[in-house]
């Protein structure tokens, strides 16, 4: 949720900080994977899309086997958002199962952020 904050702002060089000192690399592997979600939210906000679907794909599997339900559907739109900014259309299915994940935990500004991306594409398409 920093990172998310952080990018918001525009702040993701302190926030990179912050999570290098907060997270090192402790060894407990739910902390591991919210340190590399984080790393993926202040990658892609920097630009580097690559950088940020290697780190989003890597987390959503260990979030929901941890029932970190909220955030795997965080890292499903990261990843989804990373993938179309490279031109890959593939990215939209990450978007929709993030929808749904927020759909179904009724996370109402998730589940719009999530849709307008969806219908900014299908237009896009048109």
């Amino acid at each position: 949720m920093i990172a998310r904050t952080a990018a918001a702002v525009d702040e993701t060089r302190r926030a990179a900080e912050l999570v290098d000192d907060v997270y090192p690399g402790v060894g407990f592997h739910y902390v591991d994977t919210l340190a590399t979600s984080a790393r993926a939210v202040l990658a892609h906000a920097d630009g580097d899309h690559q950088l940020a679907v290697e780190l989003s794909s890597s987390v959503v599997e260990p979030l929901a086997e941890a029932l970190a339900f909220p955030e795997r559907g965080h890292a499903l739109l990261l990843l989804g958002q990373a993938k179309i900014a490279l031109g890959d259309r593939s990215g939209l299915d990450a978007v929709r199962s993030a929808r749904d994940v927020f759909a179904e935990l009724g996370m109402q500004p998730a589940l719009a952020e999530a849709e307008a991306l969806l219908e900014g594409e299908v237009v896009a398409e048109a």
